[in-house]
């Protein structure tokens, strides 16, 4: 019995040494975020692709490569069951486009930084029953950059939806999924962030004038949601 009491007492002190251990590991943000239901949301949406895109008909080839990183910053007011979605402001940091018009030494490369970037919108934030579903698009005008008289939606990347999809937007998700939904219990959360990743890629023929075009484009999206209760 005595020599018993010192190894009861030792598994004591590791118990608890393990659950001081634990309050501090991965579980400290779950479990620190107990208490009373948030009021209002921040809420947080960033959006980085890499795409491409290629241009037939005309008579020239044009293919271009460009690169954006968005971000909107916004707040959630509960509506009832739903949400009233406030804009704060909305941002693109970085965004990049380089273009060739023609192929081999007689192309001409365009740089076009300095064009108005694309702008991230979200759309809508819809619960419905356990889970949140976010609706957004970003927005960048027309391609070739280089060559007027020509305007091609640029296929920049924007959530998916539900069965049916969404109208006008042509191609196949390639890997990974572009609906952005969230579990209803993150609104219990103080704070939270969940990723997306996919690729898409699509095929569109245009009439421009007495020229058809038919355009390849494609893109590598992430996409980060964080929401922080008040």
């Amino acid at each position: 019995m005595i020599r018993n009491g010192p190894e009861k007492g030792s598994w004591r002190r590791a118990a608890a040494l393990a659950g001081l251990i634990l309050l501090a590991g991965p579980f400290a943000g779950p479990l620190a975020a107990k208490g009373p239901a948030p009021k209002w949301w921040e809420i947080r949406l960033t959006v980085a692709a890499k795409g491409t895109y290629a241009i037939r008909g005309g008579g020239t080839p044009i293919s271009g490569e460009y690169a954006v990183k968005a971000r909107y910053e916004g707040r959630l007011n509960p509506d009832g069951d739903d949400f009233l979605l406030v804009l704060v402001k909305t941002e693109t940091p970085e965004w990049s486009l380089r273009e060739r018009i023609g192929l081999g030494e007689a192309g001409k490369v365009v740089e076009a930084p300095a064009l108005p970037a694309p702008v991230l919108r979200l759309n809508y934030v819809l619960r419905d029953k356990d889970t949140i579903e976010i609706d957004f698009t970003v927005e960048g005008g027309t391609v070739p950059r280089g060559a007027p008289g020509i305007g091609i939606p640029l296929e920049l990347p924007c959530s998916g939806r539900g069965p049916g999809g969404r109208p006008g937007y042509l191609g196949d998700v390639l890997d990974g999924s572009d609906r952005i939904v969230l579990p209803a219990s993150d609104l219990g959360r103080r704070r939270c962030e969940r990723a997306f990743a996919w690729t898409w890629s699509g095929t569109r023929l245009v009439a421009e004038g007495a020229h058809a075009y038919v355009t390849n484009q494609g893109y590598s999206a992430e996409v980060v949601v964080a929401l922080v209760g008040h």
